[in-house]
């Protein structure tokens, strides 16, 4: 089991530091905040088919995660994470996306009873899903530190069909659409915000022919 840590910060001249440990193994994490254990398996339901692909995350397993945002917020802890691991797992090395890589952001809101709300998840990087970052985007080389109030930014692409999924216009009815997944620690109860969601997303490439 593969473990990190990290503390939460509160503003103030005396600010409460709470505890929390990330834990991981298979495609669980197992989070401990006050003495009590959340844990969340990624793979324990199907993902749900009436989500947008970038709302699934499946991996194989989980390999790395990175606290990205943690602190808390009127008694309420809010934990940015950037979870990452395989496609598919190793008896699958050699058949489709056999040596793919899933990497999603997942929101976490909790207080000393458990979770408050589901994990919010936004899958930016997929080969199960053909998701990937714009071709000019690149990991941030100065990330800031986990309790920065700088706003989290993630840009990625993935293909829309434009009316029902038909075999035979496949090829030319689709577009390709990028949009950006944002948190904002200022403003943490909005969740982890997907540009256009909900309404008209922007097409920024079309791959008609």
């Amino acid at each position: 089991m593969c473990s990190a840590t990290g503390t939460a910060q509160k503003p103030g001249p005396s600010p409460k530091v709470p505890f929390v440990r990330v834990r991981w193994s298979d495609t669980t994490l197992h989070i401990t905040y006050q003495g009590k254990i959340v844990d969340h398996d990624f793979r324990e339901s199907a993902p749900d088919e009436d989500r947008p692909e970038y709302r699934r995350f499946w991996p194989g397993a989980i390999d790395t995660v990175k606290t990205q945002r943690l602190f808390e917020n009127d008694g309420q802890v809010f934990m940015l994470l950037d979870v990452r691991g395989p496609s598919r797992g190793p008896e699958a090395a050699g058949s489709y996306c056999g040596a793919g890589e899933e990497k999603a952001l997942v929101l976490f809101h909790l207080d000393s009873d458990g979770l408050l709300e589901e994990p919010q998840v936004v899958n930016y990087e997929s080969c199960l899903y053909t998701i990937g970052a714009p071709d000019d985007s690149s990991e941030d080389a100065s990330p800031a530190s986990s309790s920065s109030k700088q706003l989290v930014v993630k840009m990625f692409s993935f293909t829309r069909m434009r009316g029902p999924a038909d075999p035979k216009d496949f090829a030319v009815n689709r577009d390709l659409v990028t949009v950006e997944a944002r948190f904002d620690p200022g403003h943490p109860k909005l969740g982890l915000l997907v540009e256009g969601e909900g309404g008209r997303l922007q097409v920024c490439k079309s791959l008609t022919r």
